[in-house]
């Protein structure tokens, strides 16, 4: 499935791939952790940020530990075990 949208000028595409993404839109927050505040606003688009660290023993952080800036300004980590997203590059 391939998708397009269009923002500031620019058109991104669609993927699933989460080390590809720059951009992440967050459809809906896990039923689960309703109740936890991350402070960010459903079907908004944010950019993907990547934390890369200096001796990392964890397989899973080759590509960069994924955050967002959220609402408030605050680094937001753990947010794709937390959301439904749609990923974009």
């Amino acid at each position: 499935m391939k998708s397009e949208t269009k923002t500031q000028g620019s058109s991104l595409e669609f993927t699933d791939k989460e080390e590809e993404a720059s951009f992440v839109i967050i459809i809906e927050q896990l039923k689960m952790f309703v109740g936890v505040n991350l402070d960010i606003t459903l079907n908004k688009m944010y950019e993907v940020k990547r934390k890369f660290y200096d001796e990392n023993p964890y397989v899973s952080f080759l590509n960069g530990e994924v955050y967002i800036i959220n609402d408030i300004g605050k680094e937001l980590y753990g947010f794709p075990l937390m959301c439904k997203l749609q990923w974009y590059k």
